[in-house]
């Protein structure tokens, strides 16, 4: 039985290597073929070589990796690993070439993995040489369409290992960039004849580089126009939806359109009477899919021309073709990704480049920047490098640089300090390094290949906003009112104003409403004292007029009602309490002086607080002052606990910063829920910071040292004395965050807060509805 297995298996390797006696011959690159990979171990003693199938027609029959191996290995030195799970993987070595044959019984076929088969080679010493692998005649495969082999065409691959510490016969390093001037031509403009008929161009770019205007004149036109037409080619990547246009002139047809990269504007009079030119017969704005680096010419095609009362004129037919050139604004630079060199370099390469600068070796670097398809990204169009900082490079000074051909270059220093503004950072995916001496040829540290970061996105620019505030927060018959305005994200031309209706006057004293407007236009003030409260409200108007990034002309607005009160006889509300600088008074809700401890108004009492007595007097006064309410009329579910969003609504409403304007900066608080004024006016006031990864998390309960946090800072921001009246210590006290302990000491020794306890405070606890009313009370109405 045991001879049986043997035979098979001799006639096996027998078909094997007779079958390729009929591969078909491949020679054009791209068909089928094995592709050779080698590296060589650190200590130079290991050389590893994967064989890769490529362009197989399905799943594969068999397979053979056959290569000569240097005098002195064994065939024990040889080990393999085969990728796929073939019926047969045998390896042997004969008369110095080494098999590796592959096969399948099963019939199915089996399907080729990204490697076929992995073969290491041990040498007893470090090797002296590079090492050359190359497919022997018996190499090839055969899949469902047949069979290849070296033998009968197939080409045969080669890779070479090379050993660094083998010597270069000549220099290696990239040869120097000698070109005269590596900088783009600017092209010239082409003017017509003064005397001629033409059209003339005038072209231009905005800030961003990437919106073009081109303006077209006709020139010596005879009596009035008939008809005209501009066109000319438009950059690639620019579509119909890109461009617009305004024709200056009263044509009865204003048609444009792109066909193969050729935008024609045609413009036609059906009356029959003609149209009398003006300075300029049309616009035409065009958005180009990427900033501007270089100047480019527009120039008019062979359908442009216009016919007046002697004739048509055409480029097609002798007319000057006309050019205008665009040139970048100001020099700005497209935005890209800022990327360091030193990133992508190992992290010893500087120190490696110093050390062989002062051995007297020339030292110089290979970096391959590519696109996501892994073609070869351009200098000057996909990216630029500056060195030193703000400082951009030419591409012939950038090769120079990195190839060591610049007297004085330190290498170490280029890799610390050179960068790459990558434009297209989409497209651009990888950056592959190396650094070699130039006189050995020695690899001074592993090639690098990193993933270039890509850029984020730019957020789109922010619209201007009109935020106004009222000072007092209640109009009050006989004191004075300060309506301020203040225009977020403003534009540099914008302009605010500010109107009054007819009927506002009515509710104002005889000294009517006196408004100013502040210089820069980004803000007005408003003031006017409040005369006898009627139903209607004092109605200010502010808008605010600027030129967006198009050119087009846009407005904001935003409305102001203010209905002047009665001064009430027991108030709470007066000039004082909004002015944070009078009598150490801090704006916020004053404590009562009555039997009931400032309760002003009737309110259906809570019948469930009888578990929470130490809480009575605080829930009721605020739930009488609308800070706080209940569950219904008659519960207020003292025991409960309360979310950071709940805390953070009571306690604006507490400080009196309801009427306060502000925007939320939180991923997680949505405009459109019910305490996001409440957060954005916590956050303005810097009372609230969220978790540090932009989020505030509105819907987790708020622990009791978050909450005492959040008071703390309210407490600070209005100006609310917070003097020691006792020094307190909880037995917990290590277990308060470091953010919180501060705060939580400060309200201690004021005698606002105490612990769930004699000696603890629970910091890490969640709070409970009665402690929140507790706090407020005793920070804000109590003190």
């Amino acid at each position: 039985m045991k001879n049986k297995k043997i035979i098979s298996l001799i006639c096996a390797l027998a078909m094997v290597f007779s079958m390729f006696s009929a591969f078909t011959v491949v020679n054009a690159a791209g068909d089928k073929g094995i592709k050779l990979e080698g590296s060589l171990s650190k200590d130079l003693t290991e050389v590893t070589i994967k064989a890769t199938v490529e362009n197989a027609a399905g799943a594969l029959k068999n397979a053979a990796v056959s290569f000569a191996v240097p005098d002195g290995v064994a065939e024990s030195d040889i080990t393999f690993t085969a990728n796929d799970p073939f019926s047969l993987k045998k390896g042997g070595l004969d008369n110095g070439i080494y098999t590796l044959a592959l096969v399948d019984f099963t019939g199915e076929g089996v399907t080729p993995k990204a490697e076929l088969a992995t073969i290491k080679i041990k040498f007893a010493a470090p090797l002296a040489d590079n090492f050359t692998a190359t497919l022997g005649p018996k190499a090839g495969f055969e899949d469902q369409e047949g069979a290849v082999s070296v033998e009968d065409g197939m080409a045969a691959t080669t890779v070479t290992v090379n050993n660094p510490n083998v010597k270069p016969d000549k220099e290696v390093r990239p040869g120097e960039n000698t070109d005269p001037d590596d900088t783009p031509d600017k092209p010239e403009p082409v003017v017509p004849d003064a005397n001629s008929k033409a059209i003339t161009l005038t072209a231009s770019l905005d800030k961003t580089n990437k919106i073009v205007t081109i303006k077209a004149t006709v020139q010596k036109a005879t009596g009035a126009l008939k008809n005209a037409a501009v066109s000319f080619a438009v950059p690639d990547g620019v579509a119909e939806s890109d461009i617009t246009f305004t024709a200056n002139d009263p044509f009865s047809l204003k048609k444009g359109g792109l066909d193969n990269g050729i935008y024609t504007l045609a413009l036609v009079d059906f009356t029959g009477e003609g149209i009398t030119p003006k300075a300029e017969i049309a616009t035409i704005t065009m958005t180009l899919p990427n900033p501007v680096t270089e100047a480019f010419a527009v120039t008019l095609g062979p359908k442009a021309g216009f016919e007046d009362q002697e004739g048509a004129v055409s480029v097609e037919d002798g007319m000057t073709a006309t050019s205008a050139v665009v040139e970048p604004a100001g020099g700005a630079k497209p935005t890209g990704t800022t990327v360091a060199l030193k990133n992508y370099v190992a992290k010893e390469g500087p120190a490696a480049a110093t050390a062989a600068k002062d051995a007297g070796k020339t030292v110089y670097m290979t970096v391959d920047i590519t696109d996501k398809d892994g073609n070869p990204a351009t200098y000057g169009t996909d990216y630029v490098a500056e060195y030193p900082a703000g400082t951009t490079l030419t591409k012939k000074a950038y090769e120079n640089l990195i190839h060591g051909y610049t007297a004085g270059t330190d290498m170490a220093d280029v890799i610390n300090n050179l960068k790459y503004i990558v434009y297209n950072s989409t497209n651009a995916s990888k950056i592959k390094t190396t650094l070699n001496t130039v006189e050995d040829s020695k690899q001074l540290v592993d090639p690098t290949e990193t993933t270039i970061a890509p850029a984020k996105p730019t957020p789109a620019p922010k619209a201007p906003k009109i935020d106004v505030t009222l000072k007092p927060t209640t109009a009050v018959v006989g004191t004075k009112v300060t309506v301020t305005a203040k225009v977020t994200n403003p534009k540099e031309d914008g302009v605010l104003t500010v109107a009054t209706s007819d009927d506002s006057l009515d509710y104002v004293t005889g000294s009517g409403i006196k408004s100013t407007v502040a210089d820069d236009n980004n803000s007005a003030t408003t003031t006017f004292t409040g005369a006898v409260a009627k139903t209607n409200a004092v109605v200010l108007t502010y808008t605010y007029t600027y030129t967006d990034d198009k050119g087009e002309e846009q407005t904001v607005t935003a409305e102001k009602k203010i209905t002047i009160k009665e001064k009430p006889s027991t108030g709470t509300t007066s000039d004082k309490n909004d002015n944070n600088d009078n009598n150490g008074s801090t704006g916020i809700i004053a404590p009562g002086n009555d039997n009931n401890q400032g309760i002003t108004s009737p309110f259906a009492k809570f019948t469930d607080l009888d578990s929470v007595a130490w809480a009575q007097t605080a829930i009721n006064v605020l739930a009488s002052r609308g800070v706080v309410s209940g569950r219904d009329g008659q519960h207020f579910d003292p025991n409960a606990n309360i979310t950071r969003a709940e805390y953070c609504q009571i306690l604006i409403g507490a400080i009196e910063k309801n009427n306060d304007s502000a925007d939320v900066v939180f991923n997680d608080v949505a405009t459109d829920a019910w305490y996001y004024h409440a957060v954005a006016v916590a956050s303005k006031l810097g009372i609230v910071e969220g978790y540090g990864d932009g989020n505030f998390g509105p819907n987790n309960l708020i622990t009791r040292q978050d909450m005492a946090l959040m008071t703390y800072k309210a407490a600070i921001a209005m100006n609310k004395n917070l003097t020691a009246s006792r020094s307190f210590t909880f037995a917990d006290a290590a277990q308060i965050s470091d953010y919180a302990v501060n705060a939580v000491q400060t309200l201690a020794n004021a005698g606002i807060i105490n612990g769930v306890s004699d000696t603890e405070f629970a910091p890490k606890a969640n709070a409970t509805r009665a402690q929140a009313a507790v706090i407020l009370y005793t920070t804000f109405v109590a003190k």
